[in-house]
């Protein structure tokens, strides 16, 4: 018993010896200097890294560093060096800041569909990493408008804003594509506000707010509906991003779990709730490929037209054409880097998609779903993770019909 006691005690004392000499040949950050940005401010670099002078350096600091800087997505040509002085060690980082101002002409068409536009995005607003984007486009013979605004860290802290106004006109419950019977405009206008707060690493609890204005009318704007329809939702959402991302590729898991109810809304609406689900896992199975899982969903009560959910991802068929109340939507694909020019890269992918849906005219079952699968050919801007122009084509296993597309911009 004694001689446990003692090689207890000799243990505790190497321990503590072992401490007092780690901390005395610890090295402390001296000082830390930023060279190659020409707009994003220094301040903003530091809170991007999380380090600060008079913090102690660690071994694999300089690669959490710019692990950091490229996860921002706000900077390319990183390099990150720790020079030793004496006791301490300065930390040296060199890069080059992304363009920032991005105009992104859209369109896409499929079928008898299409729609065009053009979005104007400022990333990074007088250097201080706040987001700003104007979009305008035309769909169903109507021009829709919306204005977005987003600050990640609201003066300098951990919360989040965002704010999006918006005038989007669409036409829903078309049952015949020619003669448009059945058929009307959807006129919303409204302001989508949310303020979050940045809990733990890369986790995001946000509080949702949304007012709209509803308006409805034939395709000759002849009204059909009140104009004096509202509605108000308030939502709680959780926001994961624990990617790491490249300058031409993604990997890991980022992902959305939003939770909506009414507080004011028109008729039998009221007190709709919405429970609605992204996530995308990224690996990289050989050096600079991307295979990609994606998933979606919703499950609402009684939806308007207005919010049911789009299946964008079901690519062999017309763009939002099923637009269920409740949905669980999958995609799989494969992205193959085939050339690289100076500023774009060239690739090939492989896709699947399959949606189960329901809604007023079908039940939720196995049996609804939809399935479709193709290849596309895309071209990405560098430092761009999305596709600038694809074209595909698709098959769609449910309505056996082929379907070629092209998508310029962020339209897909």
């Amino acid at each position: 018993m004694k001689l446990e006691s003692c090689a207890a005690f000799i243990s505790l004392i190497v321990i503590l010896i072992s401490s007092f000499a780690a901390a005395e040949n610890s090295s402390l950050i001296t000082a830390i200097d930023i060279s190659g940005n020409t707009k994003t401010k220094n301040s903003v670099i530091l809170r991007i890294i999380e380090v600060k002078a008079g913090d102690v350096y660690t071994e694999g600091l300089e690669r959490n560093v710019e692990r950091l800087l490229l996860n921002s997505r706000m900077f390319y040509n990183i390099k990150v060096e720790a020079e030793r002085a004496g006791e301490g060690a300065r930390l040296k980082i060199r890069l080059k800041d992304k363009w920032s101002v991005i105009p992104f002409p859209f369109a896409s068409f499929r079928e008898n569909e299409s729609r065009y536009g053009i979005s104007l995005t400022e990333s990074n607003l007088l250097g201080y990493h706040k987001r700003i984007s104007a979009t305008i486009f035309r769909e169903k013979n109507k021009f829709s408008e919306m204005l977005f605004y987003h600050d990640k860290n609201v003066l300098g802290s951990k919360f989040r804003l965002f704010i999006s106004l918006k005038n989007i006109k669409t036409l829903v419950d078309e049952r015949d594509k020619k003669q448009k019977i059945n058929s009307y405009y959807e006129s919303s206008r409204g302001i989508d506000t949310g303020l979050g707060y940045n809990f733990y690493r890369n986790m995001t609890l946000s509080i949702i707010h949304k007012y709209n204005k509803l308006a409805y009318s034939d395709s000759d704007d002849t009204v059909r509906r009140p104009e004096n329809a509202k509605e108000g939702m308030l939502g709680l959402s959780l926001d994961v991003d624990e990617a790491d991302y490249k300058e031409d590729f993604v990997k890991g898991f980022t992902g959305r779990l939003l939770y909506e109810k009414d507080f004011e809304s028109l008729g039998s609406d009221l007190s709709r709730k919405i429970f609605s689900w992204r996530f995308s896992y990224y690996l990289n199975p050989v050096l600079r490929h991307n295979l990609v899982f994606m998933n979606s969903g919703m499950f609402g009560d009684n939806l308007t037209y207005g919010h049911r959910f789009r299946i964008e991802q079901l690519r062999g068929y017309e763009r939002g054409r099923f637009q269920a109340d409740r949905a669980v939507v999958s995609a799989i694909e494969y992205i193959v880097p085939v050339h690289s020019f100076k500023e774009a890269r060239l690739s090939f992918v492989t896709f699947a998609d399959n949606a189960i849906f329901r809604n007023e005219y079908q039940s939720f079952s196995v049996s609804d779903s939809k399935s479709d699968a193709g290849v596309s050919v895309r071209i990405y801007v560098r430092r761009v993770l999305i596709p600038v122009f694809q074209v595909y084509l698709a098959y769609g296993f449910s309505n056996q019909k082929v379907m070629p597309g092209i998508s310029i911009g962020m339209a897909f």
